[in-house]
């Protein structure tokens, strides 16, 4: 799941699993644009184990940043390619990489949260839960 550059032409393009996720939108510019996704869930659906102001409060404050950030930023690498600027490019990855990284960390970890009313524990006597008795020799 690494954020690539490749040239295509003389701009550079968001290769791999960005370009071509939900998470981002097409663009006229040669980068991907990186878009909230939308929750699987609504925001009140994991009270009380997270209130629904913090779900929300992080969804479209801490997750909206992220987003703002890897934008701005593969728009300053867009400009930056289209006049050859590798200096620039090059400085801009750090960004790119902070942004990039919240963006899909955040992405994915909506993905794994569970409202409780849906949540089924593990079936007793599981095929991981044999093994790790056997490794460790447990009753």
């Amino acid at each position: 799941m690494a954020l690539q550059v490749a040239n295509k032409g003389s701009k550079a393009a968001l290769g791999g699993w960005l370009k071509n996720s939900k998470f981002c939108s097409a663009s006229t510019r040669a980068i991907s644009t990186a878009t909230l996704p939308d929750l699987p869930y609504d925001y009140d659906a994991l009270s009380p184990v997270i209130i629904p102001e913090i779900m929300e409060l992080h969804h479209k404050k801490h997750h909206q940043a992220y987003v703002n950030g890897l934008n701005a930023a593969l728009e300053k690498a867009d400009d930056a390619a289209n006049k050859n600027d590798l200096k620039t490019i090059i400085s801009l990855q750090p960004a790119i990489k902070f942004n990039g990284g919240g963006h899909i960390n955040h992405s994915m970890f909506w993905e794994m949260l569970i409202p409780p009313k849906d949540f089924e524990p593990p079936r007793a006597h599981s095929t991981l839960e044999n093994a790790i008795k056997k490794r460790f020799r447990l009753p």
